[in-house]
């Protein structure tokens, strides 16, 4: 299994232990990604960091009112996947996360079971009591899948399409690439807080 962290350091020892028990439980690499590397330095966690910079070319047809947030968020997703792809096995497990998540309980889901054509995330995002709609957005706080499919995802960035709403939020966006590039969406249950 492979972690990949992207951004700005944030969370509290609360989190990262959390966060280092589901790594050491799946004996899982971490690789992070960020603007300032060096502010990972008190990072507790044994981990890969690159420095990643501004994409001023992704969601270049998106007009929401959080585009400039959208763009920070994925230059450092897109890169850091970019620079570690290619030192992953074809067999892994990749599970994007945050660092400012409390994990609770077990996580719902067979990673043996795991299929190519699809992307595996939670049911509810933290701040939700409901589970969200699966048929108009997608959770993108936290996403797992296999080599295959996850380099799909991390592409979404690069692939918005000039045919979807310009102002559709990065949930809405996100849904839309996963159906054009025929990549099934499952949940499951997994509770974390912020």
């Amino acid at each position: 299994m492979v972690i990949i962290l992207a951004g700005g350091l944030r969370g509290n020892q609360d989190n990262w232990e959390t966060l280092n028990a589901f790594r050491y439980n799946n004996n899982a690499s971490l690789f992070i990604g960020s603007y300032i590397p060096n502010e990972w330095e008190i990072f507790p966690i044994p981990n890969q960091i690159i420095q990643t910079h501004y994409l001023s070319n992704i969601f270049s047809n998106c007009l929401h009112q959080d585009v400039e947030r959208y763009k920070h968020q994925y230059s450092s997703l897109f890169l850091t996947w970019e620079h570690f792809k290619n030192n992953i096995d074809e067999n892994e497990i990749i599970v994007k996360l945050r660092n400012d998540f409390t994990l609770y309980g077990d996580l719902e889901l067979d990673f043996d079971t795991l299929e190519d054509n699809t992307i595996y995330v939670p049911e509810k995002e933290f701040h939700e009591q409901i589970p969200f709609d699966t048929n108009t957005v997608c959770n993108d706080q936290i996403v797992i899948g296999t080599k295959k499919s996850m380099d799909i995802y991390f592409q979404f960035p690069k692939n918005i399409s000039s045919t979807q709403s310009n102002t559709m939020s990065v949930e809405e966006l996100l849904r839309e690439y996963l159906r054009q590039q025929n990549l099934n969406l499952q949940t499951f249950k997994w509770t974390y807080t912020k």
